[in-house]
């Protein structure tokens, strides 16, 4: 074989290599589908009286064996339930060369095995399924397999949302939908209509630790491309409920609401189609604006004189649950608890922002801007104080309502201070100020070292009016900085303003990157192919 190998010219090899690719992403397909489908098998052979698949790791495995087992009171377990959050975050892997053309291919091939499983197929109608599957094969061996060029940090954010649309959109649900019957059958109770224990967020778009592409702009582009999604996702929902709601009976609050008597649950969801419409054409238009001038202007205006647009989710919940309440009160119970709740919980888990932007900076970036502000003000160098000068004077600065800087400076205007990464990383907080509050989740500070660190994040969002204030999360990658870490927590919750900040609650993250990183990323690295391990700590303070 190897000699025959030698034999064959670079052509033959590209051919072969192909194919041998090729196979192997069709067999890890069809495999993957193969042991769904083995599960589903062995699992129906074995369902409760409940209907619930009780496999030791399922959903309805776990409650059993924490109430069963461990002794612990349903009570307490649904109230773990109901105040529990798994946030889970997706981040750039520029690293990852399969195109998502291809993916996308390999998806489909998975969906048409299934379809062609079901029961009751004719003969022609499984020649039409084999014809699909032949086609798609087809297409994949005459597609370029791999991504030729890095994707600039936009398109990674197109990605993470393509994977909302395509999978999370449905896949949540479903499960919210499964743990709900999970906990009437095992613990007597319902989960709440607007529980969200599961959180999406994204680093697409907003991490911009080691990748000067990530700029401002970039932020508020992906924040308004999640927005434009999220209200073009969730017009499909309203048009759907518009479809099946055209009851006439209704609730007292409902019927209060509307002047359409015969077809109330249909008003209701009109106006919130039209107010999503708005929300898209207003994303559409700031986009196209955002594309002319780059400006950081992102105010919220109404496409026209009578629909505004979206702000808040609450908005969109509201409507939602007044009808849900109609449909329980006039007994319609069946009716509510179809794909109602479903875009209820879409709401609750996604909002209107679908996946909000997590910032990651490095903490040196932070000491260079306020080293270039204290300058500008004749008061020193920032950059020079100690520690121990450098928390006293945030300290101060937190408790003045003074701003730090003139709000009408022009950087550019002072270049011996606001150099260009510096402009960056202020206007990066004048974005955040800019943004709906549930565009952004969290500041994530890499390369923390000490307690300034936080307060000077802190202090920055202060002073571009970020409102609320992003919650703030040292990350200790370092071996110093994991050493002095517990001692850089001490000293942050013994001061009272940083108390009253958190709420209580402080959010750390540890991690382990770049085999044994001791410095900061290299400036001109435009990617953030870490490969990180990060670990996601709570730590209550009282």
């Amino acid at each position: 074989m190897i000699a025959k190998v030698k034999e064959c010219d670079s052509k033959v090899l590209y051919g072969v290599s192909r194919s041998f690719a090729n196979f192997l992403a069709l067999a890890n397909t069809a495999e993957n589908y193969h042991r769904i489908r083995k599960l589903k098998d062995s699992l129906m052979k074995k369902e409760s009286e409940f209907g619930l698949w009780p496999k030791h790791d399922s959903c309805s495995g776990s409650i059993e064996h924490l109430v069963n087992d461990l002794d612990i009171s349903p009570d307490a377990v649904l109230e773990a339930l109901n105040s529990q959050k798994v946030e889970i975050v997706l981040t750039a892997h520029p690293t990852e060369v399969n195109r998502r053309t291809m993916l996308q291919k390999l998806r489909r091939i998975s969906s048409i095995l299934e379809q062609r499983d079901g029961m009751g197929h004719s003969i022609y109608e499984l020649k039409q399924y084999d014809s699909q599957l032949l086609a798609e094969i087809s297409s994949i061996w005459g597609s370029d397999f791999l991504r030729r060029s890095k994707p600039s940090p936009v398109n990674e954010a197109r990605s993470g949302l393509a994977i909302v649309e395509t999978v999370l959109w449905t896949a949540v649900p479903n499960f919210l939908r499964k743990l709900d019957d999970v906990t009437k059958a095992k613990l007597n109770q319902s989960l709440p209509l607007n529980i969200a224990p599961i959180k999406i967020a994204s680093w697409m778009g907003g991490d911009r630790d080691g990748n000067p592409n990530v700029t401002p702009e970039v932020t508020i582009e992906v924040c308004m491309l999640s927005r434009w999604l999220g209200a073009t996702l969730f017009k499909a929902d309203i048009i759907h409920l518009r479809q099946l709601l055209s009851m006439h009976y209704c609730s007292k609050e409902l019927e209060a609401m509307t002047s359409n008597r015969r077809e109330p649950y249909r008003e209701v969801l009109k106006t919130l189609e039209a107010r999503l419409e708005a929300t898209i054409k207003w994303s559409e238009s700031h986009l196209t604006e955002h594309k002319k001038t780059k400006k950081l202007d992102w105010k919220e205006t109404s496409i026209s004189s009578t629909i505004l647009p979206l702000k808040h989710s609450k908005e969109l919940m509201e409507p939602l649950l007044m009808i849900h309440r109609s449909l329980v009160e006039t007994g319609l119970s069946a009716v509510a608890d179809g794909p109602l709740i479903d875009t209820i919980r879409r709401v609750a888990v996604f909002g209107l922002s679908l996946m909000p932007l997590d910032i990651r900076q490095e903490s040196t970036r932070h000491t260079e801007a306020l080293d270039a502000i204290t300058r500008f003000l004749g008061i020193g160098s920032y950059g020079q104080w100690d520690e121990a000068t450098r928390r006293n004077w945030i300290q101060a600065e937190l408790t003045t309502k003074r701003p730090l800087l003139p709000k009408n400076i022009v950087f550019e205007n002072h270049p011996e201070f606001f150099t260009s990464t510096v402009i960056d990383t202020l206007r990066t907080f004048e974005a955040a100020a800019s943004l709906q509050s549930d565009s952004l989740s969290a500041y994530v500070i890499s390369q923390c070292q000490q307690a300034s660190d936080i307060l000077a994040v802190i202090l920055l969002q202060k002073d571009a009016g970020v409102t609320p204030l992003l919650r703030v999360v040292p990350l200790f990658e370092t071996l110093d900085d994991l050493e002095r870490s517990a001692a850089t927590v001490d000293a942050l919750f013994s001061m009272a303003i940083y108390r009253g900040q958190i709420a209580g609650k402080q959010e750390i993250m540890v991690g382990y990157s770049d085999s044994a990183k001791v410095s900061s990323h290299d400036d001109d690295d435009d990617d953030d192919d870490d490969d990180d391990v990060l670990i996601v700590l709570f730590i209550s303070h009282t």
